[in-house]
Formats: structure tokens, C-alpha cells, sequence
């Protein structure tokens, strides 16, 4: 009986091995996975529409108000769209972040506050 034990117990531990998992299916890629992409802000702070405005207005009612003083009662006259545009390029300067958006609202603030005081020297 020993005999028979020792041939059929190892028979039996190999017969109670379980076999090995297959291995793992890797997964597919789909759409869902590819990660989104984000916006990145810009490296340079830019300065909005609305901020070129408020300087171009500023300058505007200073350029109306220094009016040749010899002829108090005349208007004075609104610079040309290209010397408007020379006047944003030099307000502007060497900042990155007065771009043409800047500039376009200095010229349109310009525009309004020389009209404003322009216009109260009738």
C-alpha cells in the first residue's frame, strides 16, 4: 500500500496543478482614450482692445486740448488714418503685448475722446 501511495500521490499533485492563465489580452486603443487636447494660455500677457481704448483716449483728449491757441473759437482737426496709425505704432513702443488689437483700440479711443473735447470748443 505504501507502494501505491507514493505512485499515486505525485500523480495526484500533478493532476491538482491548475493550469496557467492565458495571457492577458492587451487592450485595444479606441478614440475615448486619446487624451484631449487642452488650450495653453500665451506665453506674453497681450493687452485687450479695451486697454489700447482707454490709452488711445487719454491721448486723444490731450491732442484736442493742446489746439493752436492763437485761433480759440476754430475746431481742431482730427489727424489722418495714417497719422492716427503712426500715433498707435509709437504709443505702442516695443511692448509685445501692444499688438494690433491694442493699437486698433488706441486709434478708435483717440478718435472719440479728441471728438469729445472737439467738440465742447464750439
Amino acid at each position: 500500500m505504501k507502494h501505491i501511495a507514493i505512485l499515486i500521490l505525485p500523480a495526484l499533485l500533478i493532476a491538482c496543478d491548475k493550469p496557467k492563465p492565458p495571457p492577458a489580452i492587451k487592450k485595444t486603443e479606441t478614440v475615448s482614450d486619446i487624451e484631449t487636447p487642452r488650450n495653453v494660455p500665451p506665453a506674453v500677457e497681450t493687452k485687450p482692445f479695451e486697454t489700447g481704448y482707454d490709452a488711445g483716449e487719454v491721448a486723444g483728449e490731450a491732442a484736442a486740448k493742446a489746439h493752436d491757441p492763437a485761433h480759440p473759437k476754430a475746431r481742431p482737426k482730427l489727424p489722418t488714418e495714417d497719422e492716427l496709425g503712426v500715433l498707435a505704432l509709437d504709443a505702442a513702443g516695443a511692448d509685445p503685448g501692444h499688438g494690433e488689437k491694442w493699437q486698433r483700440g488706441f486709434i478708435s479711443g483717440f478718435k472719440d475722446g479728441f471728438a469729445r473735447i472737439a467738440d465742447k470748443k464750439k
